[in-house]
C-alpha cells in the first residue's frame, strides 16, 4: 500500500485578495523506502474543508491538474484559495486539506483495505493536514490519517510531517491491515484468526499491546470493542498500550483523538466500559519481569503486537517479555493460558526468527491467516496474522 506524505508543513501566503497554499508531498510505501511507480499517471485530488459542517469540501484543483506520474519523486505545487476557503482563513479558522487519489484506489475505509485481493491494483492512503492564516501559523508538525470503520466510526491517527522522529511515530501496514480486518469481521480472506480474536475482544477483559507505535492497533481495537458493546457484549475492556519513551507523546495525542469518538468518556479515560491506558515499556526490562504499574497490576487475556518482528536484534527481548507476561499470568491464576495476536508484513527472511524463538519456548500456533496487500506498480504483498498460545 502507498501513503501520501507531506515533506513539510503547507505554506500559506497572501496573494492579492486570496491566499496561495504551497504543498510539497510524496507518495511512498509505509516506511518511505519506495516511491509510487504507477503504470499510468494517477490523478490526485486536493480538497479543503472549512469546518465540521463542511461535509463535501471545496476542491483546490480541477481534475487532471494534480497527478503522480511514472518516475516522479515529489509533487510541489501552489493552489489558489476559492472564496469559501479565503473567508475561512481570513476569519482565523483552521482549514483541513485532504490529499488523495481516486475513490477506487483510496485506502480511507476498513472495507476498502480488508476487501482487497492480490489481483487488485493497490490502494493509496489519503493525508489530512491543517492550514491556517499566515499570521496564525501554528507550529504543527503532524498530519493525520482517517480510517472509516463500520457503524460510522472513524479512527484518526496523527503522525509526523516529514522525516519521522522515530520509526514508532508513523503508520505501518501490518497494524493498519489488522485493524481493518478486525473491524470488518472475521471472514476476511476466509481465515479463522480474525474471527477468534474478535471473539476474545467481545468477551472483554484485559488487552495489552506491545510496541504500539502511534497506536493504530490498540486504538482501533478499542473502537472495535466499543462497537461490540450493547450488541455482542456488555463486558468491560481495558486496552493498555506500551512502547519506548519516544512513542509516548504521539500515542497519547492519538488517544485524545479517539476518546471523543467512543460512546462516552470521563477524565480518567474510562469510555463506556472501555479503559485506555498508555505506559512506557522497554522489552529489555520486560524480559526481566520489570513492568510499570499498569502492566504489572493485572493478568492479560490477550496480548497483541504488529510490525514488531522486523528487527532481529530485539527479538530475544520481545519473546522474553512474552515469557515474563505468561509467568505473571500463571502466578495470578489466569485460566486458559496466555494468547498473543501477531500481525506482520514480512520484509525479510530473518523475521522468522521470532516464530522460531516462540516455538522453542513452548508457544503453540493456534491459527494463522493472510490478508492480501496489493501494491500499485509492484508485486503484491501480504500481511500475516498469527494467534499463539502458551499454557
Amino acid at each position: 500500500m502507498h501513503y501520501v506524505r507531506c515533506l513539510r508543513r503547507p505554506k500559506v501566503t497572501p496573494s492579492r485578495a486570496t491566499y496561495t497554499i504551497e504543498l510539497l508531498f510524496i507518495i511512498s510505501t509505509d516506511l518511505g523506502d519506495s516511491l509510487l511507480f504507477p503504470d499510468e499517471p494517477i490523478d490526485l485530488s486536493v480538497t479543503a474543508y472549512t469546518g465540521p459542517e463542511d461535509a463535501k469540501g471545496t476542491p483546490l484543483a480541477s481534475k487532471g491538474q494534480v497527478s503522480w506520474k511514472t518516475g516522479q519523486r515529489v509533487v510541489k505545487q501552489d493552489f489558489g484559495t476559492p472564496p469559501t476557503v479565503t473567508r475561512a482563513l481570513s476569519a482565523g479558522k483552521t482549514v483541513q486539506l485532504r490529499i488523495g487519489g481516486p475513490g477506487s484506489s483510496s485506502a480511507d475505509s476498513a472495507h476498502a483495505v480488508a476487501g482487497c485481493t492480490a489481483e487488485d491494483d493497490g490502494l493509496i492512503m489519503p493525508l489530512w493536514v491543517a492550514v491556517h492564516h499566515p499570521s496564525h501559523q501554528h507550529e504543527e508538525h503532524v498530519s493525520t490519517r482517517k480510517l472509516r470503520l463500520p457503524r460510522g466510526t472513524t479512527l484518526e491517527i496523527a503522525e509526523d510531517i516529514g522525516e519521522p522522529k522515530s520509526l514508532a511515530r508513523h503508520v505501518w501496514d501490518g497494524g493498519l491491515a489488522a485493524v481493518c480486518g478486525l473491524a470488518e469481521g472475521g471472514d476476511v480472506s476466509g481465515g479463522p484468526c480474525l474471527r477468534l480474536v474478535r471473539e476474545m475482544i467481545a468477551r472483554g477483559g484485559n488487552i495489552l499491546e506491545l510496541g504500539c507505535g502511534v497506536g493504530v492497533l490498540g486504538l482501533g481495537t478499542a473502537l472495535v470493542a466499543d462497537a461490540m458493546r450493547g450488541t455482542l457484549t456488555t463486558a468491560r475492556t481495558s486496552v493498555v498500550m506500551t512502547d519506548l519513551e519516544d512513542a509516548e507523546e504521539q500515542v497519547r495525542s492519538n488517544m485524545g483523538r479517539v476518546l471523543p469518538r467512543l460512546s462516552r468518556h470521563d477524565e480518567e479515560g474510562e469510555i463506556g466500559g472501555i479503559e485506555l491506558v498508555y505506559e512506557n515499556l522497554d522489552w529489555e526490562d520486560g524480559s526481566r519481569g520489570r513492568f510499570g504499574p499498569a502492566v504489572a497490576s493485572r493478568s492479560w487475556d490477550l496480548i497483541m503486537l504488529s510490525d514488531c518482528t522486523y528487527n532481529v536484534d530485539v527479538l530475544p527481548a520481545l519473546v522474553g517479555t512474552l515469557e515474563a507476561l505468561h509467568a505473571a499470568n500463571v502466578a495470578r491464576g489466569l485460566n486458559g493460558g496466555t494468547r498473543v495476536f501477531i500481525a506482520t508484513k514480512p520484509r525479510h527472511e530473518s523475521e522468522t526468527e521470532a516464530f522460531d524463538l516462540l516455538n522453542t519456548k513452548g508457544w503453540s500456533r493456534l491459527t494463522e491467516q493472510t490478508i492480501p496487500l496489493p501494491v500499485m506498480g509492484e508485486e503484491p504483498q501480504r500481511v500475516e496474522l498469527y494467534l499463539y498460545e502458551r499454557r
